[in-house]
């Protein structure tokens, strides 16, 4: 999710009620896990995630599942690539978070463990509720 020009990471609500203060404070973090400011915010309203075809374990998005996929989600963990266009597909074991731990599955996808789960190896829609976005994946357009 954006805010300006910030990817936002997560928001840190802290409780309502102080007599000068009725709202609830609201800290909005970016991916770095800095603070932001914000001088007002008017609404907030979260989009449903449009459900796009994709490849589980494909986060490079090059129609096939490889090595180089789980260095991609590696060098996004480490900050040394831009965001990725389809999120979901980097979400290997379907937690709804992309952590090292995608990298694993895939590369043990890759040389016979556990598959990964659907959309894997055909292109389709998550069957679970998506948590991260996929904005377009071209293989399977």
């Amino acid at each position: 999710m954006r805010l300006g020009e910030h990817e936002l990471g997560g928001v840190e609500l802290k409780a309502p009620g102080l007599p000068d203060r009725p709202e609830p404070e609201a800290t909005y973090l970016d991916t770095r896990l800095e603070p932001l400011e914000i001088v007002a915010v008017t609404e907030f309203r979260r989009e449903p995630l449009t459900r796009v075809a994709f490849r589980r374990g494909d986060a490079d998005a090059d129609g096939q599942l490889t090595v180089l996929d789980a260095r991609t989600i590696l060098d996004l963990l480490f900050e040394r690539s831009m965001p990725l266009v389809c999120a979901q597909a980097a979400d290997a074991n379907d937690n709804g978070r992309i952590s090292i731990v995608d990298a694993i599955v895939a590369i043990g996808a890759l040389f016979g463990r556990d598959p990964l789960p659907s959309p894997f190896p055909a292109c389709g829609t998550d069957p679970t509720q998506p948590a991260l976005g996929c904005d377009s994946y071209n293989p399977c357009e």
